[in-house]
């Protein structure tokens, strides 16, 4: 049940937020950016893991799951680089989620090892070497697939999995034309709007998240008898709570700020 939630969470960033960037030009940039999701990832869940458990079990954890979140990245951004360029939609799905259930099944594999509680867990070593060896073998193609595009620009995969008509048809359903504009060299994007909605939600869950953290503050300023184990418990849950209220309210703030004040490309 873990896997599929994490992997899920590391790809979606990309899909959402770099499918479309204009610098995601060859196929292993695919790598690049689906493994720096991943390392973000690890950083955060390593953050209460140590911050729970200690600082030896963030030691443990460089060993192991750094590693298993990187290489699952580099497995699901081999597969969404070569997604990037396929010949057609269909292609670029089935690629996708090619990559997504390969790394869904290691992850899902290291976490039934680790948490065995037997001596199965030992096999996590061979598990962690393995994932270094595809992983290199996987840049190393993706770095094959990238230099074949540049040095030989007429052969390499076409650089969109849509043609300017079918994007451009796709703009206009979705936001009008009123909405669309075209550069002079093709490209389409959103023109500036003022989305209030965002700032609003936006601003409220910063509220929200702040007002946790003051009644914290002042419950540990006015229960200096209370037992300690109380108040960091009740830390810790806060910042878990607060985690993704707080990075949903600074995607909204950043996303109605880009959109009133330019252009936001295709």
């Amino acid at each position: 049940m873990i896997a599929p939630v994490e992997e899920a969470c590391k790809l979606a960033v990309v899909l959402a937020f770099v499918w479309k960037n204009r610098n995601f030009n060859e196929e292993n940039d695919g790598i690049v950016y689906v493994t720096a999701s991943a390392i973000g990832f690890a950083l955060f869940e390593n953050v209460f893991y140590v911050w729970s458990n200690g600082f030896g079990t963030g030691i443990a954890r460089a060993f192991t799951s750094i590693p298993l979140h990187t290489f699952c990245g580099v497995i699901m951004g081999h597969c969404a680089g070569r997604a990037r360029f396929a010949a057609d939609r269909a292609t670029a799905n089935r690629q996708i989620l090619g990559g997504f259930l390969a790394a869904v099944a290691v992850h899902g594999l290291y976490d039934t090892l680790a948490f065995s509680g037997t001596a199965l867990g030992l096999l996590i070593v061979p598990l962690v070497i393995a994932l270094f060896v595809v992983g290199r073998s996987l840049i190393l193609s993706g770095k094959a697939l990238s230099a074949r595009r540049w040095d030989n620009p007429a052969d390499a995969p076409r650089m969109s999995i849509d043609t300017a008509d079918q994007a451009m048809a796709r703009a206009v359903a979705k936001y009008g034309t009123g909405k669309i504009g075209r550069t002079e060299d093709g490209r389409f994007f959103l023109k500036p709007e003022r989305q209030p909605w965002k700032a609003i939600v936006a601003r409220g869950l910063f509220a929200v998240v702040a007002a946790g953290w003051i009644f914290i503050a002042l419950a540990a300023r006015g229960g200096a008898g209370e037992p300690r184990a109380d108040l960091s418990e009740a830390l810790t849950y806060l910042s878990l709570m607060s985690l993704v209220p707080l990075m949903l309210a600074i995607l909204l703030e950043v996303s109605y700020r880009r959109r009133k004040s330019g252009n936001h490309y295709f």
